[in-house]
């Protein structure tokens, strides 16, 4: 008989397990067993009436017919709360009258029920999620300094021991276990284990050597990297109930019962993973920087009556509009407006012609003059009068969020929400943070440029080398995350180039820190929901600023990132699509999961910026 089902990461395996026990229990085959999910267990303890303790007919019959009653259910519904004795009682009491004197017995699962079998070629979602994760972290030191494991072996982060143990149930060894030896336990309290998939440092050795990077033994210093991995390691194991014999005090249990073979079942699912991993290493070729204009499906079209053109990418039903850093390309999206195109359709506005487009011009679409307000608007305007149905979700990054915010304002029926990521609001005074160092230099520099033109050329290779100051974070691994991809910092790069850029990005800079902004108490807050996504290695912008403007002008989602610097839209393209998918749909209510991640509220301490 199944519960309630519930919808945490590790449901879909507990639904597998009660869909194959209603199977054999139709035919008559097992026990009379109960399966309660957590939700049906806190249920139980908060005193509430629990529908799942309600018995159906002929799962009482049974249960009285063979003078027993079994209960299955997670661990994690009760450890923190509740003790085996008093868990017994409560079910006892809730039972009882319902199964007359059948004895009751008590089985809490002590790890996750893969929603696979052992059989199956593929690995379970919990352990496939845990691998990619930790591959995330060492494949994004790479992308940042590829040599970088050349000098810095991988710390593996477990020192004098093997880390956590990895658990995971196999459905068949479980359902027979519940069948044949469970029915032989006395009434009471019993724990059920899962053999070992392994050690949480033999995991992280096994990815590494897959990826060909070298790996040191734990008692060398540890760094921010190995800090990753292991707490990656741990929130999984939570996540997932991965293993989480700790919280149980086995000895209070009546007995403790080992579920299935000694060894993994997925030994062998597990090596292909690994073979896969280290094929595709062997075999990939060097990063290439997208090209915005090359994207598949990539189209520019015009706008009826607008001075300025729009690029389209995808069809989805709803619409993602792109507003950009000044001065820079579009191809910093390009990861993003590709993960986002199959569910959205993604827009990002062009001021360049034909001929600026081909020779890669500077682009100058938002700051240029004192017209470039005014003329997005009325591009957007026009867009929606003639070519949209439904509303705008706006999507900034760095400097594009004062006109995300200008334009929420201006179109308030036509915009729905707003992501800004990793926003600057350079000069504006909204009464906390300031300037970072990396701000302040580039207005200095910008700002003398402006003054005195012929200025320009030793300001270009003055800001490149500010940019080249933060390629020694290479070499330290507590900085790293702060950098820019090896293969994209280039993008960077394109305002300093030549004397002339230099010259055209000074008067974008110029018109970006003039263009002033209407704050609350002067007008009133947003109505749209608005998410705020920062890095927590930026040093390009004051974090303190973003969260206190974010809190001023609209009601925000305030999230922080771990280990993302400043160019996240490109580096962490796949979670930030993923949230704003889910952003679209669910807004200020959006369930916050991924590790990853960390919610902040008014009433925490500002993050406060790094220096450059």
């Amino acid at each position: 008989m199944t519960a309630a089902r519930t919808e945490d990461p590790a449901a879909s395996g507990w639904q597998a397990l009660q869909k194959a026990w209603d199977a054999i229990a139709s035919a008559g085959q097992g026990p009379a067993t109960l399966f309660l999910d957590e939700a049906a267990v806190r249920q139980l303890l908060a005193g509430e009436a629990a529908p799942a303790l309600q018995l159906p007919e002929a799962l009482r019959a049974l249960a009285q017919a063979q003078r027993s009653l079994q209960v299955v259910l997670p661990h994690q519904g009760f450890a923190p709360f509740c003790n085996p004795g008093r868990l017994k009682a409560l079910l006892e009491a809730a039972l009882a009258p319902q199964i007359g004197g059948a004895a009751l017995r008590v089985l809490v699962l002590a790890h996750a029920v893969s929603e696979r079998p052992a059989a199956s070629a593929a690995l379970p979602a919990a352990l496939v999620a845990l691998s990619e994760g930790l591959v995330h972290w060492m494949q994004g030191v790479r992308r940042r300094a590829p040599d970088y494991f050349s000098k810095h072996p991988l710390v593996l982060p477990f020192s004098g021991g093997q880390g956590p143990s990895l658990h995971l149930l196999e459905p068949a060894a479980l359902l027979d276990c519940l069948r044949h030896a469970t029915p032989a336990l006395p009434p009471g309290c019993h724990l059920i284990h899962a053999p070992a998939l392994g050690s949480g440092a033999l995991l992280l050795r096994e990815l590494a050597l897959a990826l060909d990077i070298p790996v040191a033994e734990a008692s060398c210093a540890q760094n921010t990297l190995s800090e990753l991995l292991e707490d990656s390691l741990q929130q999984a194991r939570q996540r997932w109930q991965l293993g989480q014999e700790a919280l149980l005090d086995g000895q209070s249990f009546d007995s403790a019962l080992a579920c299935g073979p000694s060894a993994s079942p997925w030994a062998a699912a597990w090596q292909s993973q690994l073979d896969a991993l280290r094929r595709a290493q062997q075999d990939s070729a060097a990063p290439v920087a997208r090209r915005w204009t090359a994207l598949p499906g990539m189209r520019l079209e015009s706008i009826e009556g607008a001075p300025l053109r729009v690029w389209c990418l995808g069809e989805g039903p709803q619409t993602v509009l792109l507003l950009n850093a000044f001065g820079l390309s579009l191809d910093v999206w390009c990861e993003l407006a590709l993960a986002l195109s199959p569910s959205c359709r993604v827009l990002a506005l062009e001021a360049r012609d034909d001929a600026a487009v081909a020779a890669e011009a500077l682009s100058s679409t938002y700051y240029d003059s004192e017209d470039s307000w005014p003329q997005f608007l009325q591009s957007v305007r026009q867009l929606l009068a003639t070519q949209l149905t439904g509303p705008l979700h706006l999507l900034s990054w760095c400097g594009g969020a004062k006109f995300a915010l200008d334009l929420a304002r201006a179109l308030p029926q036509d915009v729905a929400s707003l992501c800004l990521v990793a926003p600057s609001y350079a000069g504006v005074d909204c009464g906390a943070g300031g300037d970072s160092s990396f701000e302040t230099s580039l207005n200095t520099m910008c700002r003398l440029v402006q003054r005195t033109p012929a200025a320009a050329d030793s300001m270009a290779r003055s800001m490149l080398a500010l940019l080249q100051r933060g390629d020694g974070a290479a070499d330290d691994p507590q900085r790293l995350w702060s950098l820019p991809d090896a293969h994209t910092a280039h993008w960077l790069h394109e305002p300093y180039v030549s004397a002339e850029r230099m010259r055209q990005y000074s008067r974008q800079l110029v018109h970006f820190r003039a263009h002033a902004m209407s704050l609350p108490p002067a007008v009133e807050p947003l109505a749209q929901p608005c998410l705020l996504l920062m890095g927590d290695s930026d040093t390009a912008t004051c974090a303190e600023r973003a969260r206190a403007m974010g809190a001023l002008t609209s009601q925000t989602l305030q999230l922080g990132l771990r280990a993302a610097g400043h160019y996240l839209i490109h580096q962490d393209a796949g979670l930030i699509a993923q949230l704003q998918r889910a952003f679209m749909r669910e807004g200020l209510q959006l369930d916050v999961s991924d590790a990853r991640l960390r919610r902040f509220t008014p009433a925490e301490e500002a993050l406060v910026s790094g220096e450059l």
